[in-house]
């Protein structure tokens, strides 16, 4: 992940989210959480974080003292390059620098990394239904769902079409969490369609709209941007490293700390669509 230095009572964002962040005016706190908290604002759910591994574009990285003052329903004002909150204002800084990851294909590293998913998966995973449904084969609400969902992807690459999320728009909202998992496992195979950069799949404008009310407001935001192929710098680089480099059990493992089971229904939406693209990509020809 990036290095990063600031000083450290600055606010800092990524160096993809600066247009944003020009564009805010208002918000407010709609929830805290130990070592982070969110606000909406001009129509954005935002999330401030401690940890820089999860800071994503919508996220601002924040000292750890900020917590003991923060409470739900306070305002923000924003005036970019400054924010104010609760009477404190803040300088805002881009020193997150994100660019795009140069994606060159190691055929083995990826065959053994998908392997070293499935392990750590099988062995550490934190189990939502799922997940239980998806590497214990067992039957529950999800277990036909998921294998047509399957099914669906390798129908759209062996003859090169479209995979339509909306035909599954009505599982959204599905399963535990803040960030429901049968949203999470969708947000992992998205991650990983536009990682390879293939953007097989895709999503109407109609099921964005439907999306909103199916489900929660951070998971909408969180497929929203996994659709532009972005997510929390923790994910972001694990899934450029299962492309091209050697990737330890250790690595996988951290990720399964987002959330109860947020981070093992992400990878397990990432282990299914890299299973099922081994089979039918050919390496050579693949860049970003």
């Amino acid at each position: 992940m990036p290095t990063v230095i600031y000083d450290k009572e600055d606010f800092i964002i990524r160096s993809d989210s600066v247009s944003l962040f020009k564009s805010l005016r208002l918000g407010y706190i709609t929830k805290c959480f130990e070592n982070s908290f969110n606000v909406y604002a001009d129509n954005w759910l935002l999330n401030f974080n401690t940890n820089a591994e999860y800071i994503h574009p919508l996220s601002v990285l924040i000292p750890q003292n900020v917590m003991q003052n923060i409470r739900e329903g306070m305002n923000l004002k924003f005036y970019y390059p400054f924010l104010n909150i609760n009477n404190m204002t803040k300088r805002i800084s881009p020193l997150l620098d994100i660019k795009k990851h140069l994606i060159s294909i190691d055929t083995k590293y990826f065959r053994l990394n998908v392997s070293q998913l499935e392990k750590a998966l099988k062995l550490f995973a934190q189990r939502s239904m799922v997940t239980v449904s998806l590497l214990d084969n067992k039957k529950n609400d999800f277990s036909t769902v998921l294998e047509s969902v399957i099914e669906s992807l390798r129908e759209a690459y062996s003859e090169g079409t479209e995979f339509i999320v909306d035909d599954y728009i009505y599982w959204f909202g599905g399963g535990e969490g803040l960030t429901p998992a049968w949203d999470d496992f969708f947000c992992g195979m998205i991650l990983m369609d536009r990682g390879l950069n293939r953007n097989i799949i895709q999503i109407s404008d109609a099921g964005m709209e439907t999306l909103k009310d199916r489900t929660t407001s951070v998971s909408y935001w969180q497929i929203y941007l996994a659709m532009q192929g972005k997510s929390s710098i923790i994910l972001e680089t694990l899934i450029a490293r299962l492309l091209q480099a050697p990737l330890n059990i250790s690595d996988i493992v951290k990720c399964f700390k987002l959330g109860a089971t947020s981070g093992a229904d992400i990878l397990s939406g990432v282990y299914t669509y890299s299973n099922i693209a081994m089979n039918y990509l050919t390496f050579d020809n693949i860049s970003n």
